[in-house]
């Protein structure tokens, strides 16, 4: 998939058994080093990681297909959008600060 193809606010799937699953892209964010990257969580039951973090480029080339976001999926979606938010104006500068005298 394109990377200028991935949202906010979508379910992805990927349908093979070694790396199949459905993930909800909650935030895409930048990282310090300046790459993008894509805050995901799992959507359903399934095996793996529940949530986690990839490239852009990680996860456009991991994702397959579009999927249709269910009422649920999209409730649960938008409060970990709204915590995630939440916390970047709550603790993004002391982290960048951090980052800038560790990197």
């Amino acid at each position: 998939m394109d990377q200028s193809a991935i949202r906010i606010g979508a379910k992805y799937s990927n349908p093979t058994s070694r790396y199949g699953g459905v993930r909800v892209v909650d935030a895409i964010v930048t990282r310090a080093n300046g790459l993008r990257a894509v805050v995901w969580c799992r959507s359903g039951a399934g095996t793996g990681h529940t949530h986690g973090v990839s490239l852009l480029a990680t996860f456009a080339r991991w994702a397959r297909q579009e999927e249709a976001m269910s009422a649920d999926d999209l409730t649960k979606h938008e409060l970990r959008a709204k915590t995630q938010a939440e916390a970047r104006v709550r603790f993004g500068g002391e982290v960048a600060k951090m980052l800038s005298t560790t990197t």
